[in-house]
């Protein structure tokens, strides 16, 4: 799973941090927290997403128009 294109698919009401995670256990059998942890970070720094902290050690991912746009060129 592509959390990008995750995010892509909720659009505007954006992808909570445990669905992400659920995801993410499927698809690769145990992705450590720190290495999610990573992939979200550069996602942000890159400006392809951002984030809204909801509590502590949780958030909702959001895309971003940049993020869209390199969907779409891929």
């Amino acid at each position: 799973m592509d959390i990008l294109k995750s995010a892509a698919r909720r659009g505007r009401a954006g992808v909570p941090k445990e669905e992400m995670m659920m995801e993410l256990s499927k698809a690769l059998r145990g992705i450590a927290y720190s290495d999610f942890m990573r992939h979200i970070n550069r996602l942000v720094s890159q400006g392809l997403a951002t984030i809204e902290e909801i509590g502590p050690d949780d958030f909702i991912l959001y895309i971003t128009e940049n993020g869209e746009n390199e969907i779409k060129n891929v």
